[in-house]
Parts: C-alpha cells; structure tokens; sequence
C-alpha cells in the first residue's frame, strides 16, 4: 500500500480508538438518583431504611429509620452524588443502607470512603454490581452523621 493509504487506515483506526474512549467514559459515569431513584421509584414509596456500620470486620447494631421525613431527608442528602466507575478496595470501616421499598426491589448501599457500591435483589445488571467512585463534594462524615444521629 501505499503511504497515503497507510496514514488513512491510521487515522480510521484512532478514530474508532478514541470512539470507543469516549464511550466508555460515558457509560461509566452514572448518579445515585439514577441507581437507586429509579430502581425503587418515588422515594415515599420507601418504607424503611436499615442501616450497620462495619468495622475492623465486625458488624455493629444497626438502626432501622421507618419515619417519612426521615428517610425523606436521606434520599434528599444522597441524591445529588455523581458516580464514575472504579476498582473496588478493601476497606475497613463501611455503612450499609438497604432501601426497603414496599414494592419493587430492595437497594443495598455500602459507603467506604470515596467509595459507593450499590446492589438492587433484583436485577443483575452491571451497574449493580459495580464500584463507583464519588466524583463531586461528599463529606463521609455526612455518612456517618446519619448514623449516629439515626441512634
């Protein structure tokens, strides 16, 4: 072939190579509203939020949160996080929610710092059972707060 067929089938291939980036890139990026908002539905329709806290391998007691303004200003504080898929880590400390809807699934939700997994009893697609990292302001301690106040 010659050079400038060469440098066409090139850039072709950097064409579908930065496609492809850009794609996943966005695939990757989700929000809590959109996993959990979605799955269960109008947040009134959450009878119960249970909570735990894990720490050094030990499951603390948990709290369970059935009052509707309550669990109403939960979903309000974690709604607005933006979400990027990354590795999962080992963690020592970590709080888990179950949102417990009366209809629909239940949303297991495990925070570890900068971390978020999330997984729906009823689905098994990827993006739960995935890892994201939270990419906008989140304060941890936001996290942590909601328990101990809950207690």
């Amino acid at each position: 072939m010659k050079s400038k067929h060469w440098n066409m089938l090139w850039i072709v291939v950097a064409g579908i190579i930065v496609t492809g980036m850009i794609a996943a890139a966005v695939q990757s990026r989700t929000t809590f509203k959109a996993l959990v908002h979605d799955a269960i539905g109008d947040p009134e329709n959450t009878y119960s939020i249970v909570m735990h806290k894990y720490a050094l391998g030990k499951l603390e007691p948990g709290i369970e949160i059935t009052d509707r303004e309550r669990i109403n200003q939960v979903f309000e504080q974690l709604s607005d996080l933006e979400l990027r898929a990354a590795e999962s880590r080992g963690i020592d400390e970590r709080y888990v929610l179950w949102f417990r809807p009366s209809s629909g699934p239940t949303i297991h939700v495990t925070f570890h710092e900068n971390r978020v997994q999330i997984s729906n009893s009823l689905s098994r697609h990827k993006k739960y059972a995935s890892t994201y990292e939270i990419v906008n302001e989140f304060d941890f301690n936001e996290v942590k707060a909601l328990f101990e106040i809950s207690q």
